[in-house]
């Protein structure tokens, strides 16, 4: 008999060494900050890289830009306008910082500053800094962004 109680003792102290702390699911709200952050980063990468699938997929069609001096341009000019305003010498990784995020069902709104690699014409390493406003809705299951603020970062 105390063997059996000592092998139950044993049994359940194992079972209950295994039980893990569930982890809650992510909820909506969560599950869209991720998807807005991922398709920034993805949306930077392919400027930088010229991916114009992957511009045409994350910029609406009514996409437009506003830039700090004062243009606005459609989507069909502001990829090539973006590769005209970005340093010539940018190795291509784009990290996204200080991202504030709001979601109102299927509309959202970004900000935050973005920073990318790139060479200054000596050869020494010279990261550039923009900030970017965005507005963005979810259509088909997918997020596209509207509206897209850029301009240089000066702090």
């Amino acid at each position: 008999m105390l063997k059996a109680a000592c092998l139950l003792l044993i049994l359940s102290g194992a079972s209950l060494s295994q039980v893990q702390t569930p982890v809650p699911p992510a909820t909506k709200r969560d599950k869209a900050e991720q998807e807005l952050k991922e398709l920034t980063f993805n949306e930077c990468e392919a400027v930088l890289e010229n991916h114009t699938a992957t511009l045409d997929r994350i910029w609406a069609e009514e996409f437009t830009m506003h830039t700090a001096d004062g243009k606005t341009t459609p989507k069909a000019g502001a990829r090539a306008y973006l590769r005209t305003a970005l340093p010539q010498s940018i190795s291509g990784v784009c990290t996204i910082e200080a991202i504030e995020i709001k979601v109102s069902g299927g509309k959202a709104q970004m900000s935050g500053r973005m920073k990318v690699s790139a060479t200054a014409l000596d050869g020494t390493f010279k990261p550039v800094q923009y900030r970017f406003g965005q507005r963005l809705v979810k259509r088909a299951g997918r997020w596209q962004v509207v509206f897209l603020e850029f301009s240089p970062d000066t702090q």
